[in-house]
């Protein structure tokens, strides 16, 4: 899961990474009003995968993973990792909310 955010020089993507969910629970997702054309009408469990599922049954296979993500991205010019709690992160939010949503038509590109 995925949605991005532009404003002025700055680029906000979020992505959800899902270590593993509940098959019932997805099923609950409607469909989009309006989807992209690989979608092909099909549920979310058709094309939504577990990163559990691509990983070896270890233990603390989950930790190691987002280990490897963050040391990742660290090594990425002009990306500055940086843990926070979620009270944190709710006081950045409510200091300076997004200024607006830009929609990106790569193929118009």
């Amino acid at each position: 899961m995925m949605s991005n955010a532009i404003t002025g020089k700055r680029w906000l993507h979020h992505t959800s990474l899902l270590w593993d969910y509940d098959v019932q629970r997805m099923a609950l997702l409607q469909q989009p009003a309006r989807t992209p054309a690989y979608r092909q009408g099909r549920d979310h469990t058709s094309f939504v995968t577990r990163l559990s599922q691509h990983e070896p049954p270890v233990p603390n296979a989950r930790a190691a993973f987002v280990e490897r993500v963050v040391a990742a991205v660290r090594q990425l010019p002009g990306f500055r990792v940086q843990e926070v709690g979620m009270e944190e992160a709710a006081a950045v939010l409510a200091q300076r909310p997004l200024c607006g949503t830009r929609i990106v038509d790569l193929d118009g590109l």
